[in-house]
């Protein structure tokens, strides 16, 4: 999927691409910077781009998607022990 197409997807759609593992945060920034460094010289929609900081943050979103994917199979074999347990 091209930069432009991944930017024009709707937030739900990028989000349920992120949760189902098809692109990270990280690659979305990627795009959304590469996008800003080919279309900003025209349309000047930008005053001040923090790059490093996006990456950083999709790193950390990236991270608790990978910790709540886990976490939701941990809860789900405690569900299932404590049913069987009983």
């Amino acid at each position: 999927m091209s930069d432009k197409e991944l930017m024009l997807l709707q937030g739900w759609k990028q989000r349920e691409m992120i949760v189902a593992g098809k692109v990270s945060s990280r690659e979305l920034v990627e795009a959304s910077l590469r996008r800003i460094e080919k279309l900003d010289r025209q349309l000047n929609a930008f005053i001040t781009v923090d790059g490093d900081r996006a990456l950083v943050t999709a790193d950390e979103a990236d991270k608790a998607v990978l910790l709540a994917s886990r976490d939701g199979i941990h809860d789900s074999l405690r569900h299932r022990i404590v049913i069987h347990g009983s």
